[in-house]
């Protein structure tokens, strides 16, 4: 089966859109509910935990955005050492496939992924790690950076 990298671009884009409609509803939301509290009368819990639904909303789809990176990767990856049953870390990935001869991504922008990759530990594990934030349009345009070096199908 063929892959395209313009569906695997357009997947992270999908993504993006849609935290920018979630976020769109729960700003809107919130302004209302601060507006007239009755929006959400009998709806036990919503008012208690929109604030942080708002707060916790960029970081739940830096998960999303990273998964969904990470899915073009191990395409790839499986693609390249023939191996359909591979199974890789994201670290591991991001710096193999990074320094392949036809792919070579800068430095640079393995490094941002890497942080990236960080972040989205942070979010969905709970890690330690004191991360300096990152705005999703910053992470969005570092992990599209990375896939622009892909070959534009494999498979």
């Amino acid at each position: 089966m063929p892959y395209l990298l313009s569906e695997w671009r357009a997947h992270i884009q999908e993504v993006w859109g849609e935290y920018q409609a979630a976020k769109f509803a729960v700003l809107r939301l919130h302004e209302q509910v601060n507006a007239d509290a009755n929006i959400v009368a009998g709806e036990h819990g919503v008012r208690e935990y929109l604030s942080s639904a708002d707060t916790n909303l960029e970081g739940t789809y830096i998960v999303r955005i990273f998964a969904a990176f990470e899915a073009a990767l191990r395409s790839y990856d499986r693609y390249h050492f023939n191996d359909p049953e591979r199974e890789t870390r994201a670290a591991t990935m991001i710096d193999q496939l990074g320094a392949l001869n036809h792919v070579r991504v800068r430095i640079p922008i393995r490094d941002g992924v890497h942080r990236v990759r960080r972040i989205r530990n942070f979010w969905a594990h709970d890690s330690d790690d004191d991360l300096n934030p990152m705005p999703i349009d910053r992470v969005r345009g570092l992990l599209q950076a990375y896939l622009d070096r892909f070959p534009k199908s494999w498979g």
